[in-house]
């Protein structure tokens, strides 16, 4: 086909709906996901951005993007404590263990908030608008960002609510295209080890920083100087991996909530905004979330799977806000930052200690 099309299934339940959060995989929704991985990847983002993905002041999308096919009945899963709490259309329900329920707070705890089931199918087509096809260099600018950016979506983070750990994960498993760009980084491959899937990640990783060079440093999510992936499978077994993602999430979530529950309060702020402790919710006053710089990605390999994991260098703290203590919206105290340790470096080498790291890269 004359332009792009990406084939891809979820990994993992996807939370990704409308207004009112009714599972749904929406085109708009994708395409802030596309622009959010640009950014992390391309130093010089704020000068292309708009050319890429238009902007509300000065010019429209440099591609156009639709949703052609989708499944015909698709299949929901909600995450429950008790058999009778399923709610409506839901034709999967399954029980929370504690790790697992510690990755999907809030919504493990809401039966009402169902997702997008794993394995669920879509296929989305990508053209270049006239006036990009018709200029050489913009018509690249545009094919690299929208191949970068769908290789950084399926292989470093998700899509939809609690993708920073692991929900929402997608795979790319069948591209057509005439770009030549499409054959330069695999975003579709057919790995039959876990370290044949890493070769393929730090192919596409080699020439995105090709095309775009490095971060040098930012206060957002960047695969910048120092950021550092490994791919993990359980400790006890070898390069096999996980039989169910659920199981890989699991140990995950066992791993975070024990360390939270070791560490100080005002150094947990370093690990992302809001999170609860001791009956209060922990916010920024002026801004109420801050991305962890620390992202959980689950990856399938021959009925297999594997977490690849990414520390980034980035912070979610706002330097101009206070950070403050909630109990029911109602402001109760502030913390106090003077003497915080940030803590993803050392939470990243209790993650390497706690599994097996398969394969690793530091930026």
């Amino acid at each position: 086909m004359s332009g792009l099309q990406v084939e891809l299934e979820t990994v993992t339940p996807l939370y990704m709906g409308g207004a009112f959060q009714q599972p749904e995989f929406r085109i708009p929704s994708v395409k802030g996901l596309l622009r959010y991985w640009y950014r992390a990847l391309d130093p010089k983002y704020r000068d292309r951005e708009s050319v890429i993905f238009g902007s509300t002041s000065t010019r429209q999308s440099g591609f156009l993007m639709r949703l052609v096919e989708s499944p015909s009945a698709i299949d929901y899963v909600a995450f429950i404590r008790k058999p009778q709490e399923a709610p409506p259309r839901t034709r999967s329900v399954k029980s929370v263990r504690s790790g697992l329920r510690y990755i999907l707070f809030p919504f493990g705890m809401d039966p009402g908030r169902v997702a997008i089931s794993e394995d669920q199918r879509f296929k989305v087509d990508h053209m270049l608008s006239s006036l990009v096809d018709q200029d050489t260099n913009t018509a690249q600018t545009v094919r690299r960002a929208l191949i970068a950016s769908w290789w950084a979506l399926s292989n470093i983070g998700g899509s939809g609510a609690r993708s920073r750990r692991g929900m929402g994960s997608i795979r790319v498993f069948n591209v057509i295209s005439d770009w030549p760009e499409a054959e330069q980084v695999p975003l579709a491959s057919s790995p039959s080890t876990a370290l044949e899937w890493f070769a393929y990640f730090k192919k596409g990783l080699d020439t995105v920083r090709r095309w775009f060079g490095t971060h040098k440093s930012s206060s957002h999510i960047t695969l910048s100087k120092g950021c550092h992936v490994a791919l993990l499978g359980p400790v006890d077994g070898d390069s096999k991996g996980y039989d169910k993602w659920e199981a890989a999430l699991d140990g995950m979530g066992q791993c975070m909530r024990q360390y939270r529950d070791e560490m100080p309060l005002p150094d947990l702020v370093s690990l992302g905004l809001p999170f609860a402790r001791d009956g209060v919710t922990i916010t920024g006053k002026k801004r109420s979330r801050g991305a962890s710089p620390f992202v959980v990605n689950v990856v399938p390999v021959r009925g297999k799977y594997f977490m690849l994991v990414m520390k980034s260098t980035s912070s979610p703290l706002d330097s101009t806000d206070t950070i403050v203590k909630k109990r029911k919206k109602r402001i109760v105290g502030e913390i106090d930052l003077t003497s915080a340790k940030n803590l993803v470096p050392e939470f990243m080498e209790r993650v390497l200690e706690e599994f097996n790291v398969i394969a690793e890269v530091v930026i």
